[in-house]
């Protein structure tokens, strides 16, 4: 992974978390305490001036708290919470992709879909925050062009 320095993928997230979701970060996942595992991954492809993908990966409690605040229901189940971690990925990904290209830049993102859990993919930036009881992973992947097709 090579650094992108004062690249906005860690502003972006955290603004996301804690805006969209109502959960707070406190420092990154590898602060040296225990870390949840991520178990379930949303994924969201985008094309313009460069393509891509974002992936967001989070651990069961993260996600859990995720739909209960975002969709004011304690009692979302398995489906909702995808829905919740898949927004969150398109949000965090429409709002990075203006801060990758030329000011007028047009990005088409894709519907977010499901992202395999293992391996993590090589990332151009990535951010891994704990967040609440639990850990956050986001990654920015740059690929070829046309990654997402009209």
């Amino acid at each position: 992974m090579t650094p992108l320095p004062q690249h906005p993928l860690r502003r972006v997230v955290i603004s996301t978390f804690e805006d969209l979701a109502m959960l707070f970060t406190h420092g990154t996942a590898n602060d040296g305490g225990p870390t949840a595992p991520v178990t379930c991954a949303a994924r969201v492809a985008f094309a313009g001036p460069r393509s891509g993908f974002v992936d967001v990966r989070a651990s069961d409690d993260v996600v859990a708290a995720a739909a209960r605040n975002m969709l004011a229901d304690d009692a979302a189940g398995p489906d909702l919470c995808f829905d919740a971690i898949a927004e969150l990925a398109n949000v965090i990904c429409g709002n990075l992709t203006p801060s990758l290209g030329e000011r007028d830049a047009v990005y088409r993102l894709a519907a977010p879909v499901r992202a395999p859990l293992v391996p993590a993919p090589d990332a151009d930036a990535c951010v891994e925050l704990a967040v609440e009881t639990g850990r956050v992973e986001v990654r920015l992947v740059f690929t070829e062009p046309a990654a997402v097709r009209s």
